[in-house]
């Protein structure tokens, strides 16, 4: 069972105790506050425990421990780990035997609550495993809780995906089949679809930033700023667990969930169990690790692996070997099914989404499409070979694109640049021509369908030379260097015509 704990509200004041003071206490040295917090802990853990209890909770943010004195002594305590705008009480609220039924643990929580709210935090929660029917302690926790405001809710676990890349459908579905069973709500926020609930989750999370005004730019419009390409982030009650815009893999996004829903670092011993103490969890599996569905591509890159794409150039010979046979056609938004069946069914690693996911992907994509007012319908270039795709290139405006969740430049006006998002080459595939023939095919086409644009720009990444939007490949059709947005992250740009 868990309670959240609303801190933008007030918390109703505690009857006084006489005697009673609660502290924090600091923690630059574990050992000496786990002395102080093993006395409260009597029965239940030695000092040395307590100290691989603090040690283990402080590995998972930044650790607060707070002791209750009754005329002096030590008479009971709580641990809070904050994470984000997000604090937990790890291990509930403890009183001694002998202080109970006093009003200490209503004073301490409510104490607790006051602290958080004073440094801006969002909200406190408290997980406990009840026993059937419960046990003594329970029901004092569970009385404790409610007591002091708390509401019993089940955590949210939220996906924020990307309306552009279909994949993200794959992803969708492997969260829900790792969260089967799971006693969390669960939703999924599309960037385009759920805007006005999407965005400022990034932005509190600090994944995106609101683009600087920029006098001059004619319209006044802005982009958000991310520093990373955003296909899916996971988020934990509005805490992101995920990194580099990919989710997790199967199995640390498992590790993730459950340390963020206070079952990941429970004590060895059966620990404090009284008024309102949480146990360890009392399945092991909460959340059933699943296989791994992502490309194994992207999969390599998050376990420190190879990846699969060639880092040298081809000779001349195989350059021009590849190039044979390939056309370049227009991606219209209007009849985007083979660019999509080369993503879905042909991607660079080989690997292919579940149907459903491939279905559910294909049409969200389709009507994000069609809702875009682009030049002549354009979104890209494909190269096709032998009677299909075998690779695309996709332009969208900047502002677009950064609503889809793709890193974009805040240089110059938005509202006459576009953005390259993504390049894709087919399995089997030379990449280095191939992505040489998209580019300088998608600037021809650009050249005759420019609309208002001036500019066009795009991500360079130093490293892999044949991974996502290297940076060699723009250097060497004359994009020059505007922005670096993190290390080994660069903005480029090239006039257009």
């Amino acid at each position: 069972m868990r309670w959240v704990w609303d801190l933008g509200q007030e918390p109703a004041p505690a009857a006084s105790v006489p005697g009673l003071e609660v502290r924090l206490l600091p923690v630059q040295g574990v050992s000496v506050a786990a002395g102080i917090m093993a006395r409260t802990w009597t029965g239940y853990f030695t000092r040395e425990e307590a100290a691989e209890f603090l040690r283990r909770a402080r590995d998972q943010g930044q650790l607060l421990p707070f002791v209750a004195y009754l005329d002096g002594q030590p008479a009971g305590s709580a641990l809070v780990i904050i994470r984000g705008r997000s604090a937990q009480l790890f291990g509930g609220v403890h009183v001694l035997p002998a202080h109970r039924r006093r009003g200490v643990g209503v004073f301490v929580l409510r104490s607790v609550l006051r602290h958080l709210r004073s440094l801006g935090l969002g909200h406190l929660y408290v997980t406990r495993d009840i026993a059937d029917p419960p046990s003594p302690d329970d029901v004092a926790a569970m009385a404790l809780y409610d007591r002091s405001g708390g509401i019993r809710q089940k955590p949210l676990v939220e996906i924020v995906y990307s309306p552009q890349c279909p994949w993200c459908f794959e992803w969708l579905e492997a969260f829900r089949d790792e969260l089967a069973g799971a006693d969390v709500d669960f939703r999924a926020l599309s960037l385009h679809d759920d805007a006005d609930k999407a965005w400022p989750m990034l932005l509190a999370a600090g994944v995106a930033q609101p683009a600087p005004d920029r006098k001059g730019s004619g319209t006044g419009a802005k982009a958000p700023v991310l520093t990373e390409n955003l296909y899916a982030a996971v988020f934990v009650d509005g805490v992101r667990l995920s990194g580099d815009g990919f989710p997790l893999p199967a199995g640390l996004l498992t590790r993730a969930v459950r340390r963020a829903l206070g079952h990941g670092a429970s004590p060895r011993s059966p620990g404090p169990l009284a008024a309102g103490a949480t146990p360890g969890p009392a399945v092991e599996d909460f959340l059933a690790p699943r296989p791994d569905v992502r490309p194994p591509a992207v999969a390599a890159r998050d376990s420190n692996e190879s990846g699969s794409y060639s880092r040298t150039f081809p000779d001349l010979a195989s350059y021009a070997s590849a190039l044979e046979g390939l056309e370049a056609e227009p991606l219209i938004v209007s009849s985007p099914e083979d660019a999509l069946a080369m993503c879905l069914g042909n991607h660079p690693s080989g690997s292919r989404p579940r149907p459903s996911a491939a279905t559910r992907g294909a049409a969200a994509k389709t009507r994000w499409l069609a809702s875009l007012d682009l030049p002549g319908g354009l979104y890209g270039v494909g190269a096709r070979k032998g009677g299909e795709v075998v690779g695309l290139i996709e332009v969208y405006p900047r502002l677009v694109a950064a609503g889809a969740g793709y890193v974009t430049g805040t240089w110059g006006d938005p509202q006459r640049t576009l953005t390259i998002t993504c390049i894709e080459v087919a399995s089997g595939m030379a990449r280095h021509p191939a992505m040489e023939f998209l580019l300088e095919s998608l600037l021809g086409q650009l050249s005759r369908h420019r609309g208002a644009y001036q500019a066009v720009e795009a991500v360079g990444r130093y490293g892999n030379m044949a991974g996502f939007n290297p940076y060699w490949l723009f250097d060497k059709y004359g994009f020059i260097r505007r922005e670096e947005r993190r290390p080994g992250l660069v903005i480029l740009s090239r006039d257009i015509g």
